[in-house]
């Protein structure tokens, strides 16, 4: 009985064995019956090429060329060369695709020859992709809530069903479209609304002229603004105005001695316009124009208009001349450093003062060109030396309004080198001080010698 049941348990583990080994034979994949790399018994045509399925190194599946067929290429199960000069081959699409340009579909095309060929064979509305159209995003069609103006034209955005947009024309406006809506023109107007600058200035001052012209029509209205100053366009200026709305265009000018007209015109694209003009008096020098008297009873104004009340002079009030002067007169500095000459103004007047420096380089040098000054102030020149040397500055101001001219010099020595500070000047000049301190030191030094001689004179002979 127990040989019975050893020899039933040794079949059972024997049938278990063999039905696990069928199992496993039967779901391992068909790549493990090869080896990799290694060529595949597959085969197709493309064009005139016969491809061959290739595994790699990592088992993974490529068609790769492997014939080129003179005379075609024999497409089926088992895709091989067409050795007859004359092939004799069926018509037909085959079945392979590619993306062509211009977003074409392409499929390949066998003639009786056997040639093949790639044809275009879909339009795409929307793209191509791995030799198939795609389709296109889904849009309703419809106008969208945007508008424009191209002229006249007013405009609206539309959407298609492919989500391209377009702006299309709407409507025509007779009276002008703007910011996207057609006007409707009721009345139309411009005027200037006012005109003003500094008058009875002096010839070196400067004036802001201001103009402000209003839209007096109900609708949009573009407005340009012409500035004239003695029959000469100075300036252009232009805006768009709602009704109602006030613009407003600034210039500064420099006048001359005299009389000058200042002209403003203002335009409307209605057609509409405006204009006014005005005098400008530029008077000689920077004295003010009073309208009442001095302390002495005397005009200070050589007007007669504005001397009603008071003594008049035949000639006009002068006050003291403006003084100028200069610091230092000498500049002594090595190469490198950088000194400031300062430039003392006493301006009876407020006036413009023109500065000019020459004698070294531009780049030396640093300061404003031109300085409005009333009363006292002060203009710094600032120079920093880039070569050794002597060299003398040549300082020009003018003042303006009085047309007078200063003029200094200022002598400066450049040391070659820098050096260590000694106590002296970088000259090698002594200067006061130092010659003070020379004397001082030799009068102590005397002191301490006869001082010396008295004690060895009144000692003892044998000491």
């Amino acid at each position: 009985m127990k040989q019975r049941n050893v020899a039933l348990s040794v079949f059972v583990l024997f049938a278990i064995i063999l039905v696990a080994s069928s199992i496993s034979v039967s779901v391992a994949p068909t790549v493990n019956a090869y080896e990799c790399p290694s060529w595949l018994n597959e085969y197709r045509c493309n064009g005139n090429w016969v491809e061959r399925v290739y595994l790699d190194s990592y088992c993974q599946y490529s068609w790769e060329d492997w014939e080129y067929c003179d005379y075609g290429c024999v497409d089926g199960t088992n895709a091989h060369c067409n050795t007859d000069p004359y092939p004799d081959c069926d018509s037909g699409w085959l079945n392979s695709f590619r993306c062509g340009s211009n977003d074409w579909a392409q499929r390949l095309y066998r003639y009786s020859n056997c040639d093949t060929e790639w044809l275009n064979w879909e339009q795409c509305d929307y793209d191509c992709y791995n030799g198939a159209c795609v389709d296109y995003p889904s849009c309703s069609e419809t106008w969208l809530n945007s508008y424009r103006c191209d002229g006249n034209w007013r405009e609206g955005l539309y959407r298609y069903s492919n989500c391209d947009t377009e702006w299309r024309n709407l409507e025509y406006c007779e009276d002008g479209c703007y910011s996207g809506m057609c006007q409707v023109r009721d009345t139309c107007g411009v005027e200037i609304y006012s005109l003003s600058f500094n008058n009875g200035i002096h010839e070196g001052e400067s004036t802001t002229i201001t103009v402000r012209a209003k839209n007096t029509g109900d609708i949009w209205e573009k407005v340009t603004l012409n500035i004239y100053v003695d029959n000469k366009l100075e300036q252009v200026y232009t805006d768009n105005l709602k009704y109602g709305e006030i613009m407003t265009s600034t210039l500064i000018i420099h006048p001359d001695e005299g009389t000058h007209y200042i002209k403003v015109k203002a335009n409307a694209d209605c057609g509409e316009q405006d204009s006014l003009t005005k005098t400008l008096t530029v008077y000689r020098t920077s004295y003010p124009s009073p309208t009442s008297c001095d302390y002495d009873n005397k005009c200070e104004s050589w007007e007669s208009s504005n001397c009603a009340d008071c003594d008049y002079e035949d000639e006009p009030y002068y006050p003291d001349k403006t003084t100028v002067t200069f610091y230092p007169s000498t500049l002594d500095l090595r190469l490198y450093e950088g000194k400031v000459i300062t430039i003392t103004v006493d301006s009876k007047i407020n006036q413009r003062f023109s500065v000019n420096v020459k004698g070294v380089p531009s780049d030396w040098l640093s300061y404003k060109e031109y300085v409005t000054i009333n009363n006292e102030d002060k203009i710094y020149v600032y120079v920093t030396p880039r070569e050794p040397g002597l060299y003398d500055l040549e300082l020009t101001v003018n003042a303006q309004s009085e047309d007078r001219t200063f003029r200094d010099t200022v002598s400066m020595y450049v040391s070659e080198k820098v050096v260590e500070d000694t106590g002296l000047p970088v000259t090698g000049m002594i200067t006061l001080t130092d010659a003070q301190v020379f004397i001082g030191v030799g009068v102590l030094v005397i002191i301490i010698v006869i001082a010396l001689g008295v004690i060895l004179l009144r000692r003892p002979n044998n000491w």
